[in-house]
């Protein structure tokens, strides 16, 4: 991953998404799979307090070319979870802006895997805008 501040996270597969986390991300490709980077953690210490963005996971698309998912991990139960997912979608378009110019192309899946039940429904307004920045709401487990 070509972005300076977090390309000493990189690990290869799945290894930088953690044990919480693994059970909700399947790859049905691995031979597909480069590598995964916790955004969150490496970004840590030079932005603590930002809404930071959990995972960027590598992925042959095609034989030759290379998407991203961005992945954030996090509680669907109520509407200020709307709020905090939010919040850190337009972290993440404002940081590959501006920090992480390498690695804003497309394609890219940007998506959010709900940890325990939702409490919203698909056609919810507030999701309805997430999804129109770009935001797929995968519920609690992310397939590719």
């Amino acid at each position: 991953m070509d972005t300076p501040a977090i390309a000493p996270a990189y690990r290869y597969g799945l290894k930088a998404i953690a044990p919480s986390d693994k059970a909700k991300i399947k790859c049905r490709h691995p031979k597909r799979l480069k590598g995964s980077v916790c955004v969150d953690e490496a970004l840590q210490g030079v932005k603590p307090v930002d809404p930071r963005w959990d995972y960027a996971i590598g992925y042959g698309h095609t034989t030759n070319s290379e998407q991203i998912i961005w992945a954030e991990v996090h509680p669907a139960a109520s509407g200020d979870n709307l709020k905090e997912v939010r919040g850190k979608l337009d972290w993440l378009i404002e940081w590959l802006r501006t920090e992480a110019q390498p690695m804003n192309y497309d394609p890219r899946r940007i998506v959010w895997v709900a940890t325990g039940s939702s409490s919203f429904s698909a056609n919810d307004p507030k999701l309805r805008a997430l999804r129109d920045q770009g935001l797929e709401f995968v519920g609690g487990r992310l397939e590719f």
